[in-house]
């Protein structure tokens, strides 16, 4: 989203309640006040709707609002009684890209109690042609059963919480993420390879001003993160490092004298000095 629409998002978010905190904003979307959207703007008292969405609307933290069903925003508050959902990621081949369930209701009155999403799931499962069988063909592949009740959030914070945020969100991604530079006119030399920053045309000020950062990285390197902590400093003694052998890095942002900073590890491979 651009900034006047993420502006506009967390404003009709908050009118309606459904706003979860900056801590989840990135994995915030629109499915929720799409479908709250809707059904102020579209559907009749005692109306019914369905809609597929994210499977993380029925547990996770984001979507806590959402799962209210009451979205009181000032000019037409809306309250909703929600059916029992359906869990459809055991349907395999999936349908999208994403675990997905459905989610069902009919819209109260403004005086009647809304009824909120927290039934246990209709988990379906099974395996057919998802793209090509007709609702016949998949009905016989198709078992449902109730599912199990999402698991209870952890009220004590971990100790670390103070120090660590933002989960693997590597900030900023130019820093972190690299391709191979083959412009170098004599080349990066034998047992060599030359890198430079990989650039996102979504990256945000002031990362987005910033001139690229090249390196020359040893050939027993690999993947597309690198540590580049020459570059990126921050007033700590000393820099945490995880390494891991495989094709993934793990990111940690601590804040640490007042200051913001990104810490990685490279994928077992080692910067030339």
């Amino acid at each position: 989203m651009t900034r006047p629409q993420q502006v506009s998002f967390r404003r009709m978010s908050c009118d309606r309640k459904m706003w979860a905190g900056a801590t989840v904003a990135t994995n915030q979307d629109l499915s929720a006040l799409f479908v709250a959207r809707c059904i102020e703007r579209y559907l009749r008292t005692g109306g019914r709707f369905g809609y597929v969405m994210p499977l993380a609307v029925l547990s996770r933290r984001q979507y806590t609002g959402f799962r209210t069903g009451h979205y009181p925003v000032q000019a037409e508050p809306v309250k909703v009684a929600f059916d029992r959902p359906w869990d459809l990621h055991m349907v395999k081949p999936a349908f999208f890209r994403q675990s997905v369930g459905a989610v069902f209701g009919r819209r109260e009155k403004s005086n009647v109690g809304a009824v909120p999403l927290t039934q246990v799931p209709e988990v379906w499962s099974g395996r057919f042609e998802t793209k090509t069988a007709s609702r016949a063909e998949a009905t016989a592949h198709i078992s449902r059963m109730i599912g199990e009740s999402p698991p209870v959030p952890a009220k004590r914070r971990s100790p670390y919480a103070k120090w660590f945020f933002q989960g693997a969100t590597v900030v900023p991604r130019f820093l972190f993420l690299v391709k191979p530079d083959n412009n170098l006119p004599l080349g990066a030399g034998a047992g060599r390879r030359a890198l430079q920053s990989h650039r996102s045309a979504k990256e945000k000020r002031p990362w987005k001003n910033l001139p690229n950062y090249a390196e020359l990285s040893k050939t027993s390197s690999s993947g597309r993160c690198i540590s580049v902590t020459r570059y990126c400093r921050f007033a700590a003694s000393s820099l945490l490092r995880l390494l891991f052998p495989g094709t993934a890095s793990v990111f940690y942002t601590a804040r640490t004298n007042g200051l913001t900073s990104t810490l990685g590890s490279p994928n077992g491979g080692e910067l030339l000095k």
